[in-house]
């Protein structure tokens, strides 16, 4: 008996199962054939039939759209029963011609004028229905419909594609990198390059030993054609770039103190008794010499040891008793360690008739007063003015910006402006000492050229300097490169600045002079991010995009005649970085191990994916490959 109840039972669960299933079967054969009695004319008996299904279709999806779960179920057999009717009716019109097709006298013209069309109307309107269902419930269609939809809602950020940056990138002889994404194919030396018109200032941040020199600095000395001053604290751009900066018919200047052969120059020999400025550029000159990073506090010996070196300086290009073998920074520091410095500065007193302004007069006898008054505070304000100087007693870079000991130059300030080339190669060692000869060779150049090029007449595309200064935080900060980046562009003055990261920007610049930085350069690129920090500020500028997820619900129901599962898709939106830090921190590199992709940024335009121009990769600069 146990076995007949479970037996029972079991065929019970069956029959009422699929019992409903059978419901929509038979409600379709029920409309079919009640439709063909309804219809008197034969000519629209097989359409009536055709489309008598769809009603019920209709029925049971508005059913299944609101959510009526005792009819639901039955949507896909309404469905089914719709596509049934469509194929049996396209296949009884086929039936009925299929056997004069290709007999004399029934053409194709023939067959279609005399097709039963409402048949043929009604069959293809319930396949076209059948597939609008499939696709509007298929989960591809969901996707596109929610992206769709929701577009841009929570960013739209985008990579700029590389025909965009092949028409961005295509005049000029500044090279930015290679057309071609790197995370998609390789094409490292053989795509073109990407190069710019230096319409606007660069920045370039990677950290140490990411490729800086071989794929911005190298191929750049190789392939500008403007005028260029480089600071080389390495002298590995001289040694690889000098022969190529001859080719292109440019004479080469190499200021590096521990060459015997380096060419020397009077850093102050631009500065004129007969200028009405002299007064801010014997400033700007003590400035770079003395450096702009006060010591914080009590800045009192710092500006009263600055005034005295302004006296002197002034006296010196002032006096005509002084011969020119003496007027440079030599003969300044002479001044300085002679002993002498109170007798100099009661001699321009005493000339205050004579010489042509009241500055150094003034400066003379405030300091004089100081030596009457408070001796103490004159030894401080003599030893920052000699300790500022200090690197003039060392031959070799005195000798640098201050010409040979008989005063003789290989060239001068003003040279340099015409198609001529200046190589600092001052190393790094001595910089990190004291920036200072550096920065005045620097200073030098710059100001002559904005004196030149004044309000930008006379500059154009052959005359323009671009000022290639790796590792710039090693010159501290200075003034006249904060100029030259907010207004340099007038007088033909390009700033590409090479650093390995933010740090050391602000630890001299300050916040706000990085953000300067940042505001004031048309394109930056960055590669070789190991900061955090760093990545983080590159993801948030490139920005986020909107992006469409799917989630899949299921539930099982059990019950007599209604157990089974059901799953549900659903896609929703979210805002994803198009590229997060950790995806910066990891960009692709080369068999090396070496960075060999960077991301590039415009103004005013999307970000940029690219590779870098490694000039040892290249054909055209093969004969300059020789790697140290």
């Amino acid at each position: 008996m146990r076995i007949v109840g479970k037996l029972t039972r079991y065929i019970e669960r069956i029959v009422f199962k699929f019992l409903p299933i059978l419901i929509p079967i038979g409600c379709w054969w029920f409309v079919r054939d009640y439709a063909a009695k309804l219809v008197t004319d034969e000519y629209y008996i097989g359409a009536a039939i055709t489309l008598a299904p769809v009603f019920l279709f209709a029925f049971f999806g508005a059913a299944a759209k609101l959510s009526i779960r005792s009819l639901e179920k039955y949507y896909f057999w309404s469905v089914l029963g719709v596509f049934a009717s469509g194929g049996m009716g396209l296949y009884r019109e086929w039936q009925r011609w299929e056997p004069f097709i290709g007999q004399q006298g029934y053409t194709n013209q023939f067959i279609a004028k005399n097709l039963n069309w409402p048949l043929v109307g009604s069959s293809t309107l319930c396949l076209a229905i059948v597939a609008f269902i499939f696709i509007y419930r298929s989960d591809s269609f969901r996707l596109w419909s929610a992206q769709k939809r929701d577009k841009g809602v929570y960013g739209s950020a985008a990579w700029m594609s590389m025909n965009e940056a092949k028409k961005l990138f295509s005049k000029g002889s500044l090279v930015i990198g290679e057309a071609y994404d790197p995370s998609r194919n390789n094409k490292a030396g053989t795509a073109p390059l990407l190069t710019f018109d230096g319409m606007g200032h660069l920045l370039t941040v990677a950290g140490s030993g990411a490729g800086k020199s071989v794929s911005i600095a190298i191929p750049n000395v190789l392939n500008w054609k403007g005028n260029l001053v480089v600071h080389d604290p390495k002298g590995e751009l001289a040694f690889k770039g000098a022969e190529r900066r001859r080719e292109l018919g440019h004479n080469v200047v190499v200021f590096n103190p521990f060459d015997e052969n380096t060419d020397t120059v009077n850093v102050i020999d631009w500065l004129s008794s007969d200028s009405p400025n002299l007064i801010e550029d014997v400033e700007a000159v003590v400035g770079w010499l003395m450096g702009e990073n006060k010591s914080k506090g009590d800045t009192y010996f710092d500006d009263e040891g600055a005034k005295l070196v302004q006296a002197l300086l002034l006296y010196l290009i002032l006096n005509p008793n002084f011969d020119a073998a003496h007027k440079n920074l030599r003969g300044l520091r002479q001044i300085l360690t002679s002993g002498e410095v109170e007798g100099y500065l009661q001699d321009i007193c005493n000339d205050a008739d004579a010489l042509p302004f009241d500055a150094p007069v003034q400066y003379a006898r405030e300091l004089l007063g100081i030596i009457n008054d408070a001796p103490q505070q004159w030894a401080g304000i003599l030893g920052q003015a000699s300790r500022s100087t200090g690197w003039l007693s060392k031959p070799s870079l005195c000798n640098l910006v201050s010409g040979n000991p008989d005063g003789s130059t290989s060239v001068t300030v003003k040279e340099t402006l015409s198609n001529t080339d200046v190589f600092i190669s001052i190393p790094v060692e001595v910089l990190d000492t004291n920036p200072a000869p550096a920065r005045i060779l620097i200073g030098a150049i710059t100001n002559c050229r904005y004196k030149k090029f004044r309000n930008g007449v006379g500059v154009n595309e052959s005359n323009r300097t671009l000022f290639l200064l790796d590792e710039m935080t090693r010159l501290q900060k200075f003034k006249i490169l904060e100029t030259a980046l907010e207004i340099g562009r007038s007088a033909g003055i390009i700033l590409w600045a090479i650093i390995q990261d933010f740090g050391g920007l602000e630890r001299y610049w300050g916040v706000e002079g990085k953000k300067s930085w940042l505001e004031n350069t048309m394109v930056k690129n960055y590669f070789g991010v190991n900061s955090y920090d760093t990545a983080k500020m590159l993801s948030d500028t490139i920005g986020k995009k909107t992006v469409t997820a799917s989630s899949v619900s299921k539930t099982r129901q059990d019950g007599f005649g209604t157990g089974g599962s059901s799953g549900n898709v659903s896609y929703q939106s979210m805002g994803r970085e198009l590229m997060t830090p950790d995806e910066i921190m990891n960009m692709k590199v080369d068999a090396e191990g070496n960075p060999d992709e960077q991301l590039v940024f415009v103004r005013n335009q999307p970000p940029l994916r690219c590779g870098m121009a490694k000039y040892y990769r290249r054909v055209e600069w093969a004969k300059y490959n020789g790697r140290n």
